[in-house]
């Protein structure tokens, strides 16, 4: 890719929202003098649905970029989210997406067996050409169920008895889950289980038709809304896990990670909850010069108060957590940046270069 062409940016991830399109109209009007000799550059960014956590991410960040460079300007994109997303990017038609960790994991190992439950979660290959840019706010999967219920432990979940509302087919959180529960030797046709959108599992929880909700919660800042909205109706508790069931989690993917959700979180929540973690990360093509992958780091990390006034789900992004457990290789341009500026940079376990 040379400079001055234009630079293709891809964010996938469903879930919860906060910002409307504003934060890409900003963004759009922004980059303007040459910074030199540096061509203009433009990068377009898709994120996936108006409202999603993609969307929010991708239109931030674009601002925030596109506002503090003399040459890069940023434009955010509406797209349908990841399949798509990926399919332009493996072809090269993209350089840039926003994708949870798990797939980020998946993209970067090559060696991951036939048959294993991340390759059935994660449809596609290995691609050694992607290269990490940045970490965005993890999201988290939990099990909500009523304050009065009998309902402690997983294994109470999977008790043939219990009324399980389920993600729809074809999102992230069933794929994982359906996958958790298929280690614990449970096949999801031989349950209880009733697949729907997140608004319809919190009508029919509401309504007791089910007795549990599956899937993600929020992120570690707060509860997604629908989820909110119901912990102020309904007296509910999230289910903690026990190290056995993390270790499941973790041993399906290595970037499930253990987190610990703090009382008062939402109402409902008295005590710590731990739960299973899974990290949000921006991930570019080896292929985008090294000078302009750090121009970008400069003009987003040396902005930061900027970025965080858009959403405070962006204060989880610091010099501590920006590429902290990191699933795939960093980008050399971004890579130099962070170890100018004294970023701490982990790798998430099995992973080691």
């Amino acid at each position: 890719m040379k400079m001055g062409k234009t630079v293709y940016i891809i964010a996938i991830l469903s879930v919860l929202v906060f910002e409307s399109a504003s934060a890409c109209d900003a963004a759009n009007a922004s980059g303007a003098s040459d910074n030199g000799n540096k061509a203009q550059t433009h990068i377009y960014v898709g994120s996936a649905s108006i409202g999603s956590t993609a969307y929010t991410t991708s239109s931030g960040i674009a601002t925030v970029i596109s506002n503090n460079s003399d040459y890069i300007s940023v434009n955010c994109q509406v797209t349908s989210g990841t399949n798509e997303n990926y399919a332009a990017l493996s072809t090269g038609d993209m350089d840039m997406m926003n994708c949870d960790a798990g797939l980020a994991y998946r993209l970067g190992h090559a060696e991951i067996p036939k048959g294993s439950p991340m390759e059935q979660i994660y449809e596609f290959e290995a691609n050694s050409d992607v290269r990490f840019f940045t970490n965005c706010e993890p999201i988290f999967t939990s099990y909500i169920v009523r304050a009065d219920s009998d309902i402690r432990t997983i294994q109470d979940i999977l008790k043939p008895s219990v009324r399980i509302g389920f993600p729809t087919p074809g999102s992230a959180a069933y794929s994982y889950n359906k996958a958790f529960f298929e280690v614990l030797g449970f096949n999801l046709d031989d349950m209880n289980i009733y697949y729907a959108e997140r608004g319809e599992l919190v009508d029919a929880f509401k309504d007791r038709n089910i007795d549990v909700i599956v899937g993600v919660m929020g992120d570690l800042s707060k509860p997604n809304s629908v989820i909110y909205e119901l912990s102020l109706s309904t007296d509910v508790r999230l289910i903690s896990l026990d190290e056995n069931t993390l270790a499941l989690f973790n041993s399906i993917c290595p970037a499930y990670l253990k987190h610990i959700i703090p009382v008062g979180w939402m109402r409902g929540v008295d005590t710590e909850v731990v739960v299973v973690m899974n990290g949000a990360n921006f991930l570019i093509s080896k292929d985008m010069p090294d000078d302009v992958v750090y121009d970008m780091c400069k003009a987003l990390f040396e902005n930061l108060d900027k970025l965080y006034q858009i959403s405070e789900s962006f204060k989880y992004i610091t010099k501590e957590t920006a590429a902290a457990d990191v699933p795939c290789p960093i980008h050399p341009g971004a890579l130099k940046y962070y170890e100018e500026n004294g970023f701490t940079i982990t790798y998430i376990p099995d992973y080691d270069s």
